[in-house]
């Protein structure tokens, strides 16, 4: 059986190009779909495939591209020709790759890891057209006949219940675990990851941490962030971005790790529990059904900022950091390339490690 895989966007590295990668190993000669593609912009396997992208791909190669464009989105979906040799298509959406036409001979199987992306939601006039998106978006959802979805958040929030749920997964191999007899034992900052951080949250955190002479480093982009980085302050420290590595290594030392961002999969978040250190979220429902009760503060709104922070200070060393690892290992890499592979019925399904049954 030829199959090929589908996914919405291959300009820059994402989870879903992650999971993309783990679902394509056996599969080395396999096309792929997509709306948009930049060539070389994505280091790995993937750019070894034959990769087939829409009309989309003239007007853009990056991904803050995209927004200006997003009112072709539907046309750009339907004028990619899926090659009719193609018996098996595996779809990764994020709104979009589910609405790639074919015929009725394909066999289909949709993962959809997110619904509305903030950089493909129409802005100013050509908002009249989101009506219109979101019909082309939902009808293709309902025909789907072999669905899944990443998070049970995001089934319920589309209707669907009771479905099919895969969680997806993150690289836990790049987070490992310092032991106690290795561990110095000492915490001398906060790690507070930017990427999808509110920036006026973010502002506000950094305010309440310099009156009470809290140390403060970031990890992700930081343009927004002019006037903090001019102050030259040691207790405040900007890093820019850095690879996963880089992320661990200041994650060990972090009395918590602040992901603030509202995200389809909290993969940094359990990144940090993989480490064994605890973490500040968003109270949202992504969050909670994900990363547990154990080693999290959950974040209501700005104004508990600095009682959160209190906690934190007050409570960053009493947690297991064996069992916060334990929490982060659930969604491993493993587990979801098990799952998808027999849900789409490829391949040999893995049989799941008893500690993430």
């Amino acid at each position: 059986m030829k199959t090929a895989f589908a996914i919405d966007f291959l300009l820059e590295r994402t989870p879903e190009v992650f999971m993309l990668e783990l679902l394509l190993a056996g599969h080395e000669d396999a096309e792929i779909y997509c709306l948009a593609h930049s060539q070389g912009s994505i280091l790995g396997p993937i750019e070894r495939h034959r990769i087939i992208a829409s009309p989309l791909s003239r007007f853009v190669d990056k991904k803050e591209m995209i927004q200006a464009k997003a009112w072709l989105l539907p046309s750009a979906a339907r004028q990619l020709k899926i090659d009719p040799s193609v018996e098996q298509l595996i779809i990764i959406s994020s709104g979009w790759a589910h609405t790639f036409v074919t015929g009725p001979q394909v066999k289909r199987t949709t993962w959809l890891y997110d619904w509305q992306q903030p950089f493909t939601q129409l802005k100013g006039l050509k908002r009249i057209f989101a009506p219109y998106h979101r019909q082309v978006k939902w009808q293709a959802l309902q025909q789907e006949k072999q669905l899944s979805f990443s998070s049970q958040t995001l089934a319920s929030t589309l209707g669907f219940e009771p479905t099919k749920i895969i969680p997806a997964a993150f690289k836990t191999e790049e987070f490992p675990f310092i032991t106690d007899e290795s561990h110095p034992g000492q915490y001398p900052h906060h790690l507070v990851l930017l990427d999808d951080a509110p920036v006026p949250l973010v502002k506000s955190f950094i305010h309440i941490a310099r009156q009470r002479n809290v140390t403060l480093k970031f990890l992700g982009e930081d343009t927004a962030y002019g006037e903090e980085k001019a102050w030259n302050d040691p207790n405040v420290e900007f890093i820019g971005d850095h690879c996963e590595a880089t992320t661990a290594a200041l994650t060990h030392g972090a009395r918590a790790v602040w992901a603030l961002g509202s995200v389809a999969f909290p993969s940094q978040a359990l990144g940090a529990q993989c480490c064994g250190r605890p973490v500040v979220v968003m109270n949202d429902a992504i969050n909670r059904e994900f990363l547990g009760e154990e080693g999290v503060w959950y974040l209501k709104q700005e104004s508990d900022l600095a009682e959160t922070l209190t906690e934190v200070e007050k409570n960053y060393k009493r947690f297991d950091r064996k069992a916060l690892r334990r929490q982060g290992l659930k969604w491993n890499e493993r587990l979801f390339k098990s799952q998808m592979k027999e849900f789409a019925g490829v391949g040999k399904s893995l049989k799941a490690s008893p500690l993430l049954s």
